[in-house]
């Protein structure tokens, strides 16, 4: 499957279980014990991980949708909860709105979902 990856992929790879490695997995413990983790989410979207796929024009990183499969991928080997957050977060309501929304409903998306700020399954 890695020969299939391009160089970006792989980086990208590599760079989120790193980040899952060192700031995800510290707040495994707590999030189990019903604590949300607000300002680790608030550094994943200022980092990206909440925008993978999304154009940069509305904030995002405008990677491919492979890389975002990956970084899913990743971040769910060390918590099943920031993997569904991120994947709720991007293929449930931001890109949908993207595909099919007006353009009032994009630039009000635009606003609210701005990385770091706040999460679509929680707006």
């Amino acid at each position: 499957m890695d020969v299939l990856l391009t160089d970006q992929q792989r980086l990208w790879r590599e760079q989120t279980a790193e980040f899952a490695r060192q700031r995800i997995f510290p707040e495994v413990e707590a999030m189990e014990q019903g604590r949300f983790p607000n300002t680790l989410l608030s550094e994943m979207g200022w980092q990206g991980y909440l925008g993978i796929p999304i154009p940069a024009s509305y904030q995002g990183l405008g990677a491919d949708f492979t890389t975002y499969i990956i970084a899913i991928h990743e971040l769910s080997k060390v918590s099943a909860t920031i993997g569904v957050i991120v994947s709720v977060h991007t293929s449930v309501v931001t890109m949908p709105i993207l595909t099919f929304g007006t353009k009032e409903q994009k630039k009000l998306m635009s606003r609210r979902l701005h990385p770091g700020r706040s999460w679509a399954p929680f707006v």
